[in-house]
């Protein structure tokens, strides 16, 4: 150490490094960390592990029809096989759930792809091309055109005659989700406005004959991770345990679901970045769904449903102004206008109605909404108080220096905003 820095031989710098990582504090914090990690890598290699497997008998079970239901009262003996109407199980091959697997995604077996495009159509467009997307059978609706569902399915499972691969490229891949949805929402048919008139309204009010765009309101994870996405709220992490935010006290114990003996007898509401969360994260238990998500017609999941109904009631407006979540996110969105919208009202407003709706809003909305600003901050002005309790809403932090007053008026705009018709609803 007597030597300068400058001076000193790669020997000595050498000494002086290693004996520096005998003593920093740093590296012994590191080398602990490393330590317990080595210490859990051995633990888990050395860990046995055990899981239920399923293995086809050496032997296939005799199987018989059972008689009225009765499994004690046996008809005659059955053997695996497939509708006749679709193409036959490979006669080279046994008829157990791996040959069934690969007949789901062969070539000449139309089922597979013709259900699936359809269910991808009912996400982007609100109503399959066959309207029963659970049911292709003979009780289901017949599709309202068939000619673009078997090109769509061929498509799917064959993607090459809409969008040949560029020389030198890989092809692209069959059965490919991604290309398929790109596919539909590139299209002139999905990219209509959803502006109609009265005549054609009349001739097609659900729009089966696709003579305008989709209009329907979003399902209510969407409501829920749209808003927390236009305040900033919404956490983007992707995976991990389910989340629990905040939910009306005490309903688990007036419907009698207290399970002590599992250490859960309440809600246990999630802190910190967890409450925002997207919504497929949320804990979901059968028969006692997030309130929120109910309203908005989501499943009990009591039972499978592969298409979920779409209502428009006065308690989905209710939950959509008052529910704790969307108010909190009114309240960031109003902290972020505040903070990134400019000083004027009415760049303020441009601002907050281009985060919710994507377009800037004509000048008769935009001077409603700052009236409705002006009126809503002479009112707290009066009332100090109202307007404190209203900014308290939920947990999320709140900048210091910001005016209440304020911020309590354009949290009542903001509130507005995400209640729009434009903003709840896809079209």
């Amino acid at each position: 150490l007597a030597v300068p820095a400058g001076q000193r031989t790669p020997e000595q710098q050498r000494q002086l490094a290693a004996h520096y990582r005998t003593v920093s504090p740093a590296m012994r914090n590191l080398e602990r960390e490393i330590f317990r990690l080595n210490e859990r890598e051995n633990e888990l290699a050395s860990r046995k592990f055990t899981t239920l497997v399923m293995e086809e008998r050496a032997e296939p079970r005799a199987t018989f029809v059972h008689v009225r239901g009765n499994f004690l009262e046996k008809g005659k003996e059955v053997t695996p096989g497939t509708p006749a109407i679709f193409p036959p199980l490979p006669d080279d091959q046994s008829p157990n759930r791996l040959t069934l697997a690969r007949w789901l995604v062969r070539a000449d077996n139309p089922l597979t792809a013709r259900v699936t495009v359809n269910r991808l159509w009912e996400r982007l467009f609100g109503t399959g091309i066959v309207k029963t997307s659970e049911d292709f059978g003979k009780q289901g609706e017949a599709p309202s055109h068939p000619e673009l569902l078997d090109w769509l399915a061929c498509e799917f499972m064959s993607p090459s005659a809409a969008q040949p691969s560029p020389p030198n490229s890989q092809p692209l891949p069959a059965w490919d989700v991604k290309y398929i949805i790109k596919l539909m929402v590139m299209s002139a048919t999905y990219r209509q406005s959803a502006a109609t008139d009265t005549e054609r309204l009349e001739q097609d009010p659900y729009n089966r004959l696709l003579a305008r765009g989709p209009r329907f309101r979003l399902d209510a994870e969407m409501i829920r991770d749209q808003a927390l996405a236009v305040s900033g709220l919404l956490n983007p992490e992707i995976g991990g345990p389910s989340v629990y935010p905040v939910q009306v006290p005490n309903l688990w114990k007036e419907l009698g679901f207290l399970r002590p003996e599992i250490g859960m007898d309440e809600w246990p509401t999630s802190q910190g970045p967890e409450l925002y969360r997207r919504a497929l994260y949320t804990f979901w238990r059968r028969v006692c769904t997030y309130p929120t998500f109910a309203t908005f017609d989501a499943p009990s999941r009591e039972v499978c449903t592969s298409r979920r109904p779409r209502t428009d009631t006065p308690l989905q407006a209710l939950a959509a102004l008052n529910e704790p979540t969307l108010l909190e996110a009114a309240r960031v969105l109003a902290q972020r206008i505040l903070l990134q919208g400019g000083s004027d009202p009415n760049h303020q407003i441009d601002y907050a109605f281009r985060l919710c709706v994507a377009r800037p809003p004509t000048q008769r909305e935009r001077q409603r909404l700052v009236n409705l600003y002006e009126q809503q901050l002479k009112g707290f002005e009066r009332d100090a108080t109202s307007a404190e309790a209203l900014v308290n809403q939920g947990s999320a932090e709140r900048p210091a220096g910001l005016n209440v007053r304020q911020l309590a008026a354009w949290m009542i705009v903001a509130n507005v905003l995400l209640n729009l018709d434009e903003t709840l609803t896809k079209g």
